[in-house]
């Protein structure tokens, strides 16, 4: 799906966190550039979290800024869980009868539904619901990007208001996976669940897609996490492109130049 939104760059100098940490632990860059052409710019960066090493190529896209779509399911599922404005991810909520462009969304869903076909208008109830002063209080206790909402409560993911870079969605997913959000147990449960994604190469594979758009420019996203061997590798996946429609397969290139990566890293065959 694509949504209109803004972008700021904004150049970072580290994760702003403790682990992992860009600046001073081991790297090895992954060569990605044989998906690069004068349409589509790719940045990829991989974390072992057992052997705290990185993996990754175009450093400079990976410290900057972009909206992050639909990859804010991830902390909005959080939230709507935690406060129990959502009491499981099965639990039902009826659609309004509003009948929109992706067939997919026009019917009831529960949570686990709407975040694999990744219905707008359950999140932006949810997000209203939650309300600003929660949203915001998350947000901050997150440290989830520049943590800034805007007076847009069903569209600040969506139109430029928050922005996150590929490292600060990685930094969120290591607090996420080694469970220093302070949740409760069974969220933590329940996301992993909706996150599934598939099983392959021996590996587990858990993560969410975004695409957002600004102006001429499209912006794909792919975050997540690889379980394999008793180990995780976290990884958040950038593409841009000022003509999405002569790069092939715009949406599931995220998805292979993310396995692409896995394999460079020889974390897959």
């Amino acid at each position: 799906m694509r949504y209109s939104i803004g972008i700021i760059t904004f150049l970072l100098f580290s994760c702003q966190v403790t682990k992992p940490d860009f600046v001073s632990q081991p790297k090895e860059i992954i060569p990605l550039s044989s998906f690069e052409n004068s349409n589509l710019e790719v940045a990829v960066a991989l974390f072992d979290m057992k052997y705290e090493k990185w993996y990754f190529y175009n450093e400079k896209q990976l410290k900057t800024r972009y909206s992050p779509a639909s990859t804010f399911k991830i902390p909005n599922s959080i939230i709507g869980l935690q406060t129990r404005e959502v009491k499981s991810i099965d639990e039902i909520w009826n659609w309004d009868s509003i009948v929109r462009q992706n067939e997919h969304w026009n019917k009831d869903h529960s949570m686990s539904l709407a975040f694999k076909n990744s219905t707008v208008w359950y999140y932006q109830r949810l997000a209203k619901i939650i309300g600003k002063n929660r949203m915001t209080h998350y947000l901050n206790k997150f440290n989830y990007g520049n943590q800034q909402i805007g007076d847009s409560l069903h569209q600040f993911w969506l139109n430029g208001n928050l922005l996150i870079s590929p490292l600060e969605q990685l930094a969120f997913l290591y607090k996420l996976k080694s469970k220093k959000l302070d949740l409760r147990e069974e969220v933590y449960d329940q996301l992993k669940k909706i996150m599934f994604v598939e099983n392959f190469e021996g590996a587990s594979l858990y993560a969410k897609t975004g695409w957002g758009f600004d102006g001429e420019q499209d912006i794909g996203w792919y975050v997540g996490y690889l379980e394999k061997n008793n180990n995780t590798f976290l990884f958040s996946t950038l593409i841009l492109s000022d003509d999405f429609e002569k790069v092939e397969n715009f949406g599931l290139k995220r998805i292979e130049i993310t396995k692409k990566a896995f394999q460079l890293a020889r974390i897959i065959p």
